[in-house]
């Protein structure tokens, strides 16, 4: 970006069209999430590494009204939002081969489950976080050899992301490691009662984790600002997005 703000005047209409390249090329060799491990922290999200072979249902959060005659009944919550729970609702479109699931976190159970569910189907967990970084650019130039993933996946991330610079870098990242038409799926943590949903976000300074507490329609603006096409879809937790053909 730096040697844009030196070009001449003539060279600007380039500078765009090289831009717009940029957006959908993949043949970089920069490392995608360079920086970005001094920024933010994802704490534990996707780190429990469940046994996919004894996987039922997403787990369900007993919510405990607090004591006093003015607590509420609040009901339980149903995580589908991590893990092998984030994955288990999703149905990957036919001809579906190549996955790239971004802060995917430390454990490969959902890679594993999603493998079983989808023969022949390869997904690939980029995490600058949780994974070393010799594994991320092994991941990435495996995509980029491909030429770009049939599917991307972005589970309870863009919750715990306290920057909107750096969530729309991550979407940017995510688009352009994905082939035209192919789709991206969001889910998205709303928080925990009574906090739940509310758009007030929370931060243990301790932990160095943050949670924005906001529906997935809350991010949907965000994520068409970078797809072309996308929907959020509040009872599932989930927002779906394409890439244009």
């Amino acid at each position: 970006m730096p040697l844009l703000l030196v070009l001449p005047v003539v060279g600007l209409a380039a500078a765009a069209v090289w831009r717009r390249r940029q957006r959908n090329d993949i043949s970089s060799t920069t490392y995608w999430f360079e920086g970005v491990e001094y920024d933010l922290s994802s704490a534990s999200t996707n780190t429990i590494d469940d046994d996919p072979d004894l996987f039922t249902s997403p787990p369900a959060m007993a919510c405990r009204a607090p004591d006093g005659p003015s607590a509420l009944p609040y009901s339980n919550i149903v995580d589908n939002t991590e893990g092998i729970g984030a994955f288990h609702d999703i149905d990957f479109p036919p001809g579906c081969r190549l996955v790239a699931d971004f802060g995917g976190g430390s454990s490969d159970s959902a890679r594993r489950y999603m493998e079983r569910r989808y023969p022949g189907l390869r997904l690939l967990v980029l995490d600058p976080f949780n994974r070393p970084r010799q594994h991320n650019e092994a991941a990435q130039e495996a995509i980029v050899a491909a030429g770009g993933v049939d599917c991307a996946t972005c589970m309870s991330v863009l919750n715990v992301v306290p920057y909107r610079r750096e969530r729309l870098r991550l979407l940017r990242v995510m688009r352009s490691a994905m082939r035209p038409g192919a789709l991206a799926y969001f889910k998205v943590w709303a928080g925990a009662w009574p906090v739940r949903g509310t758009g007030v976000a929370t931060t243990d300074r301790e932990r160095k984790a943050y949670q924005a507490n906001r529906w997935a329609s809350g991010f949907l603006d965000e994520v068409r600002g970078v797809f072309e096409e996308a929907y959020a879809d509040n009872n599932l937790n989930l927002i779906v997005a394409r890439k244009a053909l």
